[in-house]
């Protein structure tokens, strides 16, 4: 299977393969544990040598692909106990970013998240009734909302770490989840965060996007695992 994708001419040929390969791995087109072969990888997605080389080397650093020194590269592996440190990790900066946000954000923090709300509300109508992830539009959309929420937290390496956990967290949604999940829950819950976030309850807020993090794992693993391990984290489990 080859991929293609449209990239301004500034981008360098580096760049253009980690986003090919990162969205391969992150679509399960490149499943978990596998070797990768830089030849083989070229060939597929046509794409240069020594690029393939320098984007997998990039996503290393993200935790999409582990490298093997002399042997090369392979994806992370996916795992329970890898899956619960990413949503436990996520949570303990997101929820301290959107805290942060909630005190610092001003009138472009709050038309920010209400539009990146409003955008992905207008989308999700493409397929009624459910949300079905995977597409690329709706994706873009649904990780903008939650970036837009942190986006006043005044740290750069909050929303750099931020970025990569929702990467890392989404590979397993696309990887385990495969059925769609109804649209007005998905809708109600997006809009109950918001509005917490927009309301100033700093608390309120923070407690709903734990949960709201954690439903990936419980779908997956099973409710009781998730409480679990917020109980021990001393975190709330309920909004």
């Amino acid at each position: 299977m080859s991929a293609t994708i449209a990239v301004p001419e500034s981008k360098t040929q580096a760049e253009l393969a980690m986003e090919v390969l990162k969205k391969a791995i992150l679509g399960g087109d490149l499943p978990p544990g596998e070797k990768l072969h830089i030849h083989d990888l070229s060939a597929r997605y046509k794409l240069g040598v020594t690029p393939v080389r320098e984007g997998l080397s990039r996503l290393a650093s993200l935790g999409l692909v582990v490298a093997l020194g002399q042997r090369g590269f392979r994806t992370a592996v996916a795992s329970q106990e890898d899956f619960r440190d990413t949503i436990n990790t996520r949570t303990l900066i997101e929820s301290e970013a959107l805290r942060l946000s909630v005190r610092k954000g001003g009138a472009a923090w709050e038309a920010a998240v209400l539009g990146a709300l409003q955008q992905m509300e207008d989308y999700i109508p493409i397929v009624p009734g459910v949300i079905a992830e995977g597409d690329e539009g709706f994706d873009k959309l649904h990780k903008q909302f939650h970036m837009s929420l942190i986006s006043a937290c005044g740290s750069e390496r909050m929303l750099r770490y931020c970025s990569e956990l929702y990467d890392q967290a989404y590979r397993y949604r696309r990887i385990f989840m495969s059925q769609p999940r109804p649209r007005i829950l998905f809708e109600n819950d997006h809009r109950e965060l918001a509005m917490h976030a927009l309301g100033r309850e700093e608390g309120r807020a923070s407690a709903f996007l734990e949960l709201h993090l954690a439903t990936p794992f419980i779908a997956i693993y099973g409710e009781r695992s998730v409480r679990d391990e917020l109980a021990e984290n001393g975190s709330p489990t309920n909004a």
